[in-house]
């Protein structure tokens, strides 16, 4: 049932990551703040693209997450073992993939 302290000790994790990947962009912001309007406008642009890629890959934890409960609760630990590897197949395989192509498309700044 609804336990308040479980959802509590799950939450906090989450709270404090989002926390982090805020202050990250905001700390990247204020440090390039000094050189140009430029420097902060690419910084923009970047973490966007940065934040897409996050959206992604928390998208597939998300599904991933909920297909391995639902195995776990109807006590099929092996079928949740083999979902969980599959998952990780597919990033690796996705961020190879986005890695193959800003290799190939990267331009000198």
């Amino acid at each position: 049932m609804f336990d308040r302290r479980r959802m509590i000790r799950m939450y906090v994790p989450v709270l404090i990551e989002q926390a982090l990947a805020t202050f990250v962009t905001m700390f990247a912001t204020v440090m390039v703040s000094g050189v140009s309007p430029s420097a902060v406008s690419g910084v923009g642009l970047v973490d966007s693209i940065n934040m897409l890629v996050i959206s992604v890959f928390t998208a597939i934890a998300t599904g991933v997450t909920v297909m391995v409960s639902q195995y776990i609760g109807a006590g099929e630990r092996a079928l949740a073992g083999k979902a969980a590897a599959q998952s990780l197949v597919v990033s690796v395989e996705a961020a190879a993939v986005a890695g193959a192509l800003l290799a190939v498309f990267a331009r000198p700044l």
